[in-house]
This record gives C-alpha cells, structure tokens and sequence, in this order.
C-alpha cells in the first residue's frame, strides 16, 4: 500500500442501522494522509442531504428505534435529517459522489466503522444499478485506527453532532493524529 494514494473519508447520517436502511445524508471529504490538514471550509468535500422517498422507492427502509433516537438529538441535528429543503435524488447523490471520487483504483475510502456507511453505500449503489467507485480492499476503518492508537475523538467547540460532512471532518483529523502516534518510518 502507497501511503500517498488517495484518501476519502465517507460518513453517512441513516433512519437506520441495516444495510437496506434510508440514507438522509453523504459527507465525504478527499485528505492527504501526508501532509497537514486544512481548515474544514478549505477542505475538498462533498455533502448532500437525501430525498426519502427516492430510498422508499428502492425499498430501503426506516427503523423505529433510529427514528426515535433522531427525535431525541438536538434541533439542529434534527433539522438537517428531516428538513425538506436541499434534498436530491439517491440516485443523483451516488452518481456525484461516484465523480468526486474519481476512477483511481489505488483511492482509500475510509470510515468510522466501514461495515455501516460503506455497506450502506454499496446497497443503494446496487439498488441504482450504479458500480461502486471503491475496490472492496481499499476500505479503511478508523474507529481501529483509533483503538490501536488509543485516540478517543471528542467533540470540539462548534462541531455539528450528526453531521455527516463534520464528522469526516473530525475523522480524518483523527486518522492523521492516530497515524503520527503509531508511524514507523
């Protein structure tokens, strides 16, 4: 592995936990795990809020207790998943996220617990008859990372809790703190 290859970190926000679950949004942000990382508004990033019924309509579901955790987050958390505004097509967001990915086959996707967002992902992928722009053995998982580091991610002053492009944001931080503390050269 190329420690220079690209690096994209994914989360997603969902009304539930399953692979079929709806996806409400798709934060992604492209890091160099290299060099320093910028200020979030300088960062290369992708955000999209989700339109439901387009995942209803693919057969993707909802789950009650999700739903319910939802109601219990803070407005603006809340705001971000249920408001109506902004929304695009799932089929629209994948196509886009598949260009800000790119066609490197060497690009890492990285995830905090890829065996949610990324196989959630690649369902609705699958759903939308869309290839999935990641190989399967290029998919990092950060929450390890963490551990092995013994890093715990806090929130800091401002972030956005539940907000899929914050989250990348605060993850891949986390990655490039978690990679000095465990690098061998």
């Amino acid at each position: 592995m190329n420690r220079n290859n690209p690096n994209i970190m994914i989360d997603i926000e969902t009304l539930g936990t399953g692979p079929n679950s709806i996806i409400a949004t798709i934060g992604a942000m492209k890091f160099d795990r290299t060099k320093t990382i910028k200020p979030l508004e300088e960062m290369t990033s992708f955000y999209y809020r989700i339109d439901f019924q387009s995942c209803e309509s693919l057969g993707m579901v909802s789950e009650e207790e999700t739903v319910k955790w939802w109601e219990n987050q803070d407005e603006k958390s809340r705001e971000e998943i249920y408001g109506v505004e902004n929304r695009v097509s799932i089929q629209q967001a994948l196509q886009e996220l598949s260009e800000f990915i790119g066609n490197n086959p060497y690009t890492t996707v990285w995830a905090q617990g890829p065996h949610f967002d990324c196989t959630i992902l690649e369902n609705a992928y699958k759903k939308c008859n869309l290839r999935v722009p990641w190989a399967f053995w290029n998919v990092r998982d950060c929450r390890t990372l963490f551990d092995i580091a013994n890093l715990r991610l806090k929130n800091n002053p401002g972030d956005y809790p539940h907000h899929s492009l914050y989250d990348c944001y605060k993850q891949v931080k986390g990655v490039k703190l978690a990679l000095s503390f465990i690098s061998v050269d």
